[in-house]
């Protein structure tokens, strides 16, 4: 029961800090991620308007399930370590500037799904992209606090922990 708690204060918890190896890490994995879940959601939004349209309410409610249970874990992966990574530099995740103007971002991107001029579409996708990749190299590069802060004790890198 202990480890799995570790696992999910790990990946889901906001308390504590991240430096910048571990956050190098995460968006390694993060950007894949955000790319399918950019792939499947218009998808997932198209069965549900077809299944609503084909009075098919059970696929519908399914859809929109999956949609819900898939968005809530990549924002809780997601701002897990975008507050952990503003706590490394001792300002508190939730009124970090970057990390409001990333949930902004975030935002603005659903707006993305109801454009149906190309251009438009990829014009804007392009934007809140770059506006992103900028906030989250911003926050890759800026140097942590040296020893304890408000937000507790730096980070232990992996291959200097020991069993004892």
């Amino acid at each position: 029961m202990n480890s799995l708690k570790n696992f999910f204060g790990f990946f889901f918890g906001f308390k504590g800090r991240i430096g910048r190896l571990h956050f190098a890490i995460f968006l390694l994995l993060m950007i894949p991620l955000n790319f399918v879940i950019a792939t499947i959601m218009p998808t997932v939004l198209e069965i549900i308007f077809h299944s609503i349209r084909a009075n098919q309410l059970g696929y519908a409610l399914l859809s929109i399930l999956f949609g819900v249970g898939l968005v809530t874990l990549w924002i809780g992966l997601k701002y897990s370590h975008l507050v952990r990574r503003a706590n490394d530099y001792d300002v508190s995740g939730f009124k970090s500037g970057l990390v409001i103007a990333i949930f902004i971002l975030d935002l603005a991107s659903f707006y993305f799904l109801f454009i149906q001029n190309w251009f438009t579409k990829e014009l804007f996708s392009l934007t809140i992209n770059i506006s992103q990749l900028v906030c989250l190299s911003y926050m890759l590069f800026t140097k942590g606090s040296i020893g304890e802060n408000n937000f507790g004790k730096p980070q232990i890198l992996f291959w200097n922990k020991t069993n004892s």
